[in-house]
């Protein structure tokens, strides 16, 4: 539960403090679930994991199309990547 109150909170921090511009209501609520199915012990490697995942894919896509600036991803695929592969590895 602790690591849902973690997630949830911050998520939902980023969402008011940007306007739903870096991140949307449905990431919270995605963070909510992420806390619930990975606990308390994983929640660094998920973040690792999820965050630097969607770097590289970020500027994977942003050197192809030259443009850095203004480019929007998703960042619930790389939510999920990061649960499978703890599921994977905690097996």
């Amino acid at each position: 539960m602790l690591s849902t109150l973690i997630l949830g909170s911050i998520f939902q921090l980023i969402v008011l403090i940007s306007k739903e511009k870096a991140l949307g209501q449905g990431d919270v609520r995605i963070a909510i679930i992420t806390g619930l199915l990975i606990g308390f012990n994983n929640l660094i490697y998920w973040a690792y994991i999820a965050v630097f995942s969607a770097l590289i894919y970020g500027l994977l896509i942003a050197s192809k199309r030259k443009k850095f600036k203004n480019l929007k991803i998703p960042f619930v695929p790389f939510m999920v990547l990061g649960i499978i592969t703890l599921i994977l590895i905690n097996l």
